[in-house]
């Protein structure tokens, strides 16, 4: 129809909103005035509104308005959109409700980020663990997770612990018993509290299950928030599902059960068919694959491995350990298929399916990516029972509203932002797959019937496997930018991967399902299910390994920045609630690739030359400092921590991911004490790395650590460089680094003594970093020429050992023959400058 004045073009639309069969879509459009009566092919009412209470979330998290601001906007909303509508100006009054719709989303944000009880458990904690004696009610059954395999950079051998979510109950009070007299403690020892807390135990905790009430000797803490740049927040994760408090139990007879009571409720019965399936599992899947099993069907991780999860990491195939959509969809397809293989009514094949998808997301424990995907199951389900088709992106949007009425937050999580990116991909992908526009013609159907079924087997299977690499790429095309901002990894694999994992990641899923919803039978039916399980399984694990050994197979980034995805994200939310804005293609490609030029351009922009930045991260017990020279080069002086070595590695990691820094071009290792260095085999594996320098002595000394730090740099082709007192590492653009100590020979004494002692200058200003000098190399050090400096890295994490006693007065952390003038002291771990 050509186009003009007054007139309505509509377009052939299918029910998901694209084209059928090829037909050119065209916007409707109404020009002059408007007509009654129009259709409108791509009215997606639903998803409007999801983008407006996704705006009214973001605005409250980032700008925030009280409580009631928010309620008094919803009502001047409502009282603006009766004017409006009573003036029939309809166009006006649907932007003022939208406006009253993000007040809704952001009251409700507020409510849940905010509001706490006056008698919340969090309230008494702090950072710093102190120690409690609580009752609590468990909510969930207690999941073990498995330490990491032991490795020779680690200081401080960890076991396994035990982890469960608690209500408390009561808290003793010692400041209350102390202040009443004798005779009335004994019935105010105790104060009632409220909220949610995470109670871990070292060990293996056995007897305790959900809905027993219990008594816990341990210590209270408050959930750490990020403590470096680019370090994780566990204040805000912990926020998010209104847990406040961390409990820390020390063994497992600090925890002690008070009372079973005789009805445990539906959550609890839950939790009890998910340790039966446990179990089930446990007896039927082999034990090398169990902690693939529990995490494929039972959604829980704690038993897989570090390593191992590193390897789907890597591979981008991690989202197969966490129970999403790919696996709600898996089973529901099974399940439709076997009720059409019997031949089952469609009515009844749909409460079955929705039934079937219901009791394995409530099974696994109700993530938020699992009811997301349920929910437009039962949106299907619930089509063929009225026997009328479902809209996909009605569909999407109303689970996303259902999510978000459950818990606003979820908006934030990394997890919830991949699995509705990906199915808005999906099903943007699906209605454009060549095989979809075949399935529409006739004469193909007469051709393909008259071959024989192999050949139309071997061909469907083709197709099929075509169409998942075809969905798989886009998939992971739309997610790669939040993928590199949340998990610095580009998984070159991926696609091809994610194309050979599907059958058995299906056959392992299926044939599990089937073992955990009727292995009960009989022995015999649940063993050939295991067994096809667990076969399954390590084709699949083998498949994640090999993919993994492939040379240059992941490349480790530091990602897109913040800003950057705000922008292409939101532009494309935009663009698909108000298909009116969407320019012509070719605009949508300039822009796409204006806003990537942007994007690589910005860090270049903003970054450091011309000035000198020295980061101290907050590592605990250890060391690990971060410069950027004036000139663009990035040294790191340390890098490590008493802990697991990946621990340090990640504070790093995320440090210099968060700067922009893909390349540390020297890296300064000041001894040989582990809890300085354990973290760089595990940094050189993620950054390019020019070279690391040592003292004289730092390798002479026998030790399984050094011996295995030695051969990951000589693996990585580093260059290893010895330098002692008097070199000048650095000498450019106004900036100077010098090497104070050791000398060449090194001194007497532990490795402490031979620290390397690094001086900086620019501008005026002067660092000292010492490592954890102590005497006599702080003596032979302190009795030469003095040196001004104007922050001092207190030596040895500002311990008893970091003073010359003949030199330095008791209680200072100052060499006055080295600094005559009063620096600012940072111990070792205290944050950034």
């Amino acid at each position: 129809m050509r186009r003009g004045d007054g007139e309505m073009v509509v377009g052939l639309v299918g029910v998901d909103g694209q084209d059928d069969g090829g037909a050119r879509f065209a916007r409707p459009s109404l020009r002059g005035g408007g007509v009654d009566g129009t259709v409108r092919g791509r009215y997606q009412p639903l998803t409007t509104v999801l983008v407006a209470v996704c705006g009214g979330i973001v605005f409250d998290r980032y700008v925030g308005l009280p409580l009631m601001a928010w309620w008094a906007v919803v009502a001047g909303t409502l009282v603006v959109w009766l004017a409006l509508r009573r003036r029939c100006l309809d166009a006006a009054a649907g932007l003022v409700l939208l406006v009253g719709v993000a007040g809704c989303g952001g009251a409700w944000f507020h409510s849940c980020w905010n509001l706490f009880a006056a008698d919340e458990l969090g309230r008494f904690a702090g950072v710093r663990p102190q120690p409690v004696c609580l009752e609590a009610v468990v909510l969930t059954e207690p999941a073990r997770w498995n330490a990491r395999s032991p490795s020779p950079m680690q200081m401080v051998s960890l076991g396994d612990r035990t982890r469960l979510e608690i209500r408390p109950v009561r808290i003793r009070d010692a400041v209350t018993v102390a202040s009443l007299p004798k005779q009335e403690t004994a019935g105010a020892r105790w104060r009632r509290v409220s909220g949610q807390a995470r109670l871990s135990v070292d060990g293996h905790l056995l007897g305790v299950h959900a809905g027993d009430r219990i008594e816990v000797f341990g210590e209270l803490s408050a959930p750490s928030p990020a403590c470096n740049p680019g370090g994780p927040d566990y204040a805000s994760y912990a926020r998010a599902s209104r847990t406040m408090s961390l409990v820390d139990a020390a063994y497992p007879d600090c925890v002690r059960v008070v009372e079973r009571p005789g009805w445990r409720g539906v959550g609890c019965w839950l939790d009890r068919v998910r340790a039966w399936g446990d179990a089930l599992l446990r007896q039927h899947v082999g034990e090398r694959q169990l902690p693939l099993a529990n995490a494929l069907l039972l959604g829980t991780r704690g038993e897989m491995a570090g390593e191992r999860s590193d390897a789907y990491l890597e591979t981008g195939t991690v989202h197969l350990l966490s129970v999403s959509g790919l696996h709600v969809g898996i089973i529901a397809a099974t399940v439709a298929f076997v009720m059409y293989v019997l031949m089952v009514p469609r009515r009844l094949a749909a409460v079955i399916l929705a039934g079937a998808v219901i009791a394995y997301v409530a099974l696994t424990g109700g993530h938020a990516p699992a009811v997301r995907a349920a929910i437009l199951v039962l949106a299907f389900c619930a089509g063929q029972l009225m026997g009328r088709g479902s809209l996909p992106l009605i569909s999407l949007a109303a689970a996303g509203l259902v999510l978000l009425a459950i818990n606003p937050v979820m908006l934030f999580s990394v997890g919830v932002q991949l699995s509705f990116l990906s199915v808005a991909a999906i099903l943007w992908c699906v209605p454009r797959l060549p095989r979809a526009r075949r399935s529409l013609d006739p004469l193909d159907r007469v051709v393909d019937e008259g071959r024989s079924w192999p050949a139309r087997m071997g061909r469907r299977f083709l197709r099929v496997t075509g169409d998942v690499a075809l969905v798989s790429a886009v998939v992971w095309l739309v997610t790669l930018p939040l993928v590199m901002a949340r998990f610095h990894v580009l998984a070159l694999v991926a696609v091809g991967l994610n194309v050979l994992i599907w059958v058995p990641v299906w056959a392992s899923l299926s044939t599990g399902f089937a073992l955990l919803a009727v292995g009960w039978i009989g022995w015999p039916l649940a063993a050939a299910l295991g067994w096809c399980c667990d076969k399954s399984l390590w084709m699949t694990d083998w498949l994640v390994g090999a993919a993994r050994a492939v040379p240059h197979s992941c490349l480790w980034v530091a990602g897109p920045p913040g800003w950057w995805l705000a922008g292409f994200y939101g532009g494309l939310g935009v663009l698909a609630a108000f298909p009116a804005l969407r320019p012509r293609p070719r605009w949508c490609w300039a822009l796409l690739i204006g806003w990537c030029a942007a994007g690589l351009v910005g860090p270049m922009v903003g970054g450091n030359r011309g000035a000198l930045e020295c980061t101290f991260l907050s590592v605990g017990h250890g060391c690990a400092v971060v410069v950027r020279l004036p000139d663009g080069r990035t040294m790191l002086y340390d890098a490590g921590k008493m802990a697991a070595p990946v621990s340090g590695m990640r504070t790093i990691a995320g440090c210099l991911w968060a700067k922009g820094v893909t390349h540390i071009d020297m890296v300064v290792l000041s001894h040989a004490d582990a809890d300085h260095y354990n973290a760089l085999g595990d940094l050189i594996e993620r950054f390019a790395v020019g070279t690391v320098c040592v003292s004289p002595v730092m390798f002479q000394q026998p030790s399984r650590s050094l011996a295995a730090l030695e051969r990951s740099i000589e693996a990585a082709g580093i260059p290893i460089k010895e330098i002692s007192a008097g070199e000048c590492l650095v000498d450019a653009e106004g900036c100077r680094i010098d090497v104070f100590h050791p000398p060449q020979g090194g001194v007497q004494g532990r490795d402490n003594a031979n620290s390397i002692v690094l001086g900086l200058q620019y501008g005026g200003r002067r660092i000292l970093l010492p490592g954890d000098l102590e005497s006599p190399g702080l003596d032979t050090l302190v009795s030469e020429a003095s040196w001004k400096c104007d922050v001092l890295l207190a030596p040895h994490h500002g311990s008893q050992w970091s003073r010359s006693p003949g030199t330095v007065p008791p209680k200072t952390h100052t060499a006055p023959a080295l600094l005559p003038t009063a620096p600012r002291v940072i111990t070792s771990g205290d944050g950034s400058l």
